[in-house]
C-alpha cells in the first residue's frame, strides 16, 4: 500500500537529513568517494522519477480544468492550465530537474542489494520505497484514487522534493 512506502521514503530521508558532514560520512579515498556518489545520484533520479510520475498520476484530481477566476477584468490572464496552481509548478520543477539530471535511474539490481555503507544504504532504501510506491501509484490503482489520496501524495511529493532540495546542497562538494 502506498501509505507504507510513503513512510518508508520520509523516514528515509529523514535519516539523511539528520547526517551531517556528510564527506566523511563517505569516507575511504577519492575514488570510493566518487563511486559513492555516483551512486548516490542513481538513487536520487530514480525518486525524483517517481516524484514525477506520481504528479502525473494525480493530475486529474489535484489540477482544475478550469481557468482561474480573473480578478481583474483589465489584467490579461497568465499561465492558465496546470501551471497556474502550485501543484502543477511543483510538477513542472519536478520534471525539470529529472529532465536535467545526468544520472540514469538505479537499476533493480542496485536497489535490491544491500550496500553495508549507512548514508548509501539509506539512499538505497529511499530509492527503493520509491521503486514499491511506483507500483502503488500506476495504472489501474491510479484510475481509481480518490482526490483525498491525490492530495497526500501530493503533499508527500512536496516534502520529498524540499528534502531532496536540501540534500543536494550537502552532497554538492561529493565527488561523482
Amino acid at each position: 500500500m502506498y501509505g507504507e512506502t510513503g513512510t518508508a521514503m520520509r523516514q528515509e530521508l529523514a535519516a539523511l537529513l539528520r547526517q551531517h558532514r556528510v564527506q566523511q560520512r563517505l569516507g575511504g579515498p577519492p575514488k570510493a568517494r566518487e563511486e559513492a556518489g555516483l551512486l548516490i545520484r542513481r538513487y536520487r533520479q530514480s525518486v525524483l522519477l517517481w516524484c514525477s510520475q506520481a504528479m502525473r498520476a494525480t493530475s486529474p484530481l489535484t489540477f482544475s480544468n478550469l481557468a482561474p477566476i480573473q480578478p481583474n477584468p483589465f489584467r490579461a490572464v497568465g499561465g492558465g492550465g496546470n501551471g497556474a496552481t502550485p501543484a502543477g509548478e511543483l510538477a513542472r520543477a519536478i520534471e525539470l530537474a529529472r529532465q536535467q539530471s545526468t544520472a540514469p535511474s538505479a537499476t533493480r539490481e542496485q536497489i535490491t542489494t544491500p550496500t553495508g555503507h549507512d548514508v548509501i544504504e539509506h539512499w538505497r532504501e529511499t530509492a527503493r520505497a520509491a521503486a514499491l510506491a511506483e507500483h502503488d501509484t500506476a495504472g489501474e490503482l491510479a484510475e481509481r484514487m480518490t482526490t483525498a489520496q491525490a492530495q497526500v501524495i501530493v503533499g508527500d511529493v512536496a516534502a520529498i522534493t524540499q528534502a531532496l532540495v536540501v540534500l543536494d546542497q550537502r552532497y554538492r562538494k561529493t565527488p561523482g
